[in-house]
């Protein structure tokens, strides 16, 4: 019978040669191992699942002992400086605990071997400290701690408190689109900048993103272990989690950050299919070289197809663009990711419609006194609107409230010219936050912001109208409302920077103080980068039926149901979007939403003479109208149109 000594040092040679073999061939490979020793084999197996829980920032054991008690105590003071608090979690060879760090006096994730383990660091560990981003667990020090069991080295790291992004899936199954787009947004952020720094991940997947909450109580998604996947950086050492690992790696390859984006790839199919299918995206052997990963692929692709019927037909293209058999086929960076996610607004030109236009002013002399009306004469107040800083409880009615302001103003004059306005919506798709950006990036001359928060059931809104020549605050103001009152905080806002910029002119399109909010709501929903439209139409709709007399829900319900049909080409949107036309034109036939929504609808309908003549109509009743300007400048860059006007 073997010692005990023997028989350990048996025990973590098995673990350790099963731990180099893809997970789907672990379990065949012990079983084959221990044909007559099923203690052995429940042993290792336990080991084994243990430290696949934990992720594989800790491999190769030296000495290993069985049932061997923690490298830290509860209580126990490490390295002079931090007091262990609790152990949050442990693998088959690591453990990870809460700490407090004495001389920072904060609360930290310590994370370690257990006695026998030497950590396996990657030589991009130092690269990796390194790295300050939100959406990067920030890893402070390496540090070694003298015990009784001998040296054991550990991390301190940023506390995160929250679930992994798999277990969320496990939960939620799919996800909402906003929700995959906001966390997709935040992993590529942080990837990003990673790369950007020459740090490639190894082993990222859904167990190493960690979902909690920032310091406002939004949405936190974070990436873990950042060159502590394994050494990774010899050709043939797979070192990931195999429905992870790109083809590249399978043949020997080197981990770069193509295999970084292709595991980004999985993760974003994860979030959207709501499922973690085998099928979708196999696991190879490294030894099996002789199977083709482009069959493989073309396997994956096809389900995923059937799995993104009637999703946006973005993440179908960019997530099979990740997951390109050859590196060089898949995107370039992260943020081009990103970028392939994003969804383009219904309202942005082209650069190429900028030219035709003002190409097409000097052959048309109609176009050529509208251009030149609309393009060359700058307005004397060019407004940005900046989004609110709000928590989460208040940014749909703020955003929208905000959008809504907007459009208020716009129809507002200074002098003799209109004031030209960028919306929230646009200043934050540029990502501009601060007065200064609006003035270095927009050129704009005035800028509004605003503070809103929740005091009990009231809203308090602070802001100001900033000059921007002088960053001077020319005008200030607060207000409370109660929740009878939230929707005049719109028409509110309007009156601030009316009354601040000396403007003038007619009230926009009217709509009652009690439907106010619920349209508000809707115009948020609608103006994201990525559109909750069954939000966008809940709230259009309580609109609708609270002021039953104004064309602007209708007319919203009708931009939402198109967007719809853009996502899916369901018919069927269109044809509540024509019915819902009908009712806005009854009640405001004349109306710049109810043209805008009819030029959209008639452009969604391939009727293009149509939509071209709503668009003209806008432009007759708010001749600096920016949305009319871009929408119709699509149709400058057909000739056939071009010889109608």
């Amino acid at each position: 019978m073997e010692c005990s000594v023997e028989r350990d040092q048996r025990l973590m040679q098995l673990v350790s040669a099963a731990l180099q073999k893809p997970a789907a061939q672990r379990d065949s490979y012990l079983r084959l191992a221990c044909p007559n020793d099923p203690e052995l084999l429940q042993e290792a197996s336990d080991v084994i699942k243990g430290e696949e829980k934990m992720g594989s920032f800790l491999r190769h054991p030296a000495i290993a002992f069985k049932d061997a008690p923690p490298a830290f105590q509860t209580g126990e003071v490490v390295a002079e400086r931090f007091e262990i608090i609790r152990e949050i979690g442990e693998g088959g060879m690591g453990v990870v605990y809460e700490a407090f760090d004495r001389k920072l006096n904060r609360r930290i994730a310590i994370k370690s071997a257990k006695p026998g383990f030497q950590p396996r660091l990657s030589p991009e560990i130092k690269g990796a400290l390194a790295v300050s981003h939100p959406n990067i667990c920030r890893v402070n020090e390496i540090h070694t701690a003298h015990t009784k069991h001998g040296d054991v080295d550990f991390l301190t790291m940023e506390l995160l408190e929250g679930e992994t992004l798999s277990v969320h899936l496990r939960t939620r199954g799919r996800l909402p689109e906003p929700e995959a787009f906001e966390i997709a947004r935040q992993l590529c952020d942080g990837l990003a900048e990673a790369h950007r720094r020459g740090i490639i991940h190894r082993d990222l997947k859904s167990a190493n993103v960690i979902l909690c909450r920032g310091e406002s109580d939004e949405l936190r998604a974070v990436i873990t272990d950042f060159g502590l996947a394994g050494e990774g950086t010899q050709s043939g050492d797979l070192g990931g989690t195999p429905r992870y690992i790109a083809p590249e790696l399978w043949k020997g390859g080197k981990a770069s950050g193509a295999s970084d984006i292709y595991a980004l790839g999985v993760i974003l199919y994860d979030m959207v299919a709501g499922q973690r299918s085998q099928d979708a995206v196999s696991t190879l052997s490294h030894s099996d070289t002789n199977v083709t990963t482009a069959t493989r692929f073309d396997r994956m692709v096809v389900n995923i197809r059937v799995t993104f019927r009637g999703l946006p037909h973005r993440w179908a293209r960019t997530i099979s663009g990740c997951l390109s058999t050859s590196p060089k086929d898949r995107p370039q960076s992260a943020a081009e990711v990103l970028a392939k996610l994003k969804k383009p607004s219904a309202a942005k030109i082209s650069f190429l419609a900028v030219p035709l236009l003002l190409v097409s002013s000097l052959l048309f002399p109609r176009i050529r006194e509208r251009v030149h009306n609309q393009f060359f004469i700058s307005p004397s107040v060019r407004l940005v609107v900046l989004p609110a800083s709000a928590a989460d409880a208040t940014a749909v009615l703020s955003g929208g409230a905000l959008q809504d302001a907007a459009d208020r103003i716009s129809h507002l004059k200074s002098g003799q010219r209109m004031v030209a306005v960028i919306p929230p919506a646009k200043a934050r798709d540029m990502q501009i936050q601060t007065p200064e950006q609006a003035q270095r990036v927009l050129h704009a001359t005035h800028a509004l912001e605003t503070t809103v928060r929740r005091e009990g059931e009231d809203l308090v809104v602070q802001g100001s109208v900033v000059d921007l020549q002088t960053q001077a605050k020319v005008h200030e103001f607060s207000a409370r409302y109660s929740p009878a009152t939230e929707g005049a905080l719109a028409g509110a806002l309007a009156g601030e920077v009316s009354d601040a910029l000396n403007l003038r002119g007619g009230p926009s399109e009217a709509i009652s103080a009690a439907a106010t909010e619920p349209y508000d709501r809707g115009l948020y929903y609608l103006r994201l980068d990525v559109q909750d439209l069954d939000e966008a139409l809940r709230w259009f709709e309580k609109a609708a039926q609270l002021d039953p007399r104004s064309p602007l829900p209708p007319a919203g319900i009708v931009e939402a149901e198109i967007n719809k049909f853009d996502d899916t080409h369901a018919a069927e949107h269109l044809t509540r979007a024509q019915q819902y036309l009908q009712s806005a034109e009854s009640l405001g036939p004349d109306s710049v939403r109810v043209h805008l929504s009819g030029g959209m609808l008639s452009s969604a309908m391939e009727q293009h003479s149509r939509a071209l003549q709503e668009y003209q109509r806008v432009a007759e009743l708010e001749p600096r109208n920016i949305e009319a300007l871009k929408l119709s400048s699509r149709y400058f860059a057909g000739p056939d149109l071009l010889r109608s006007l």
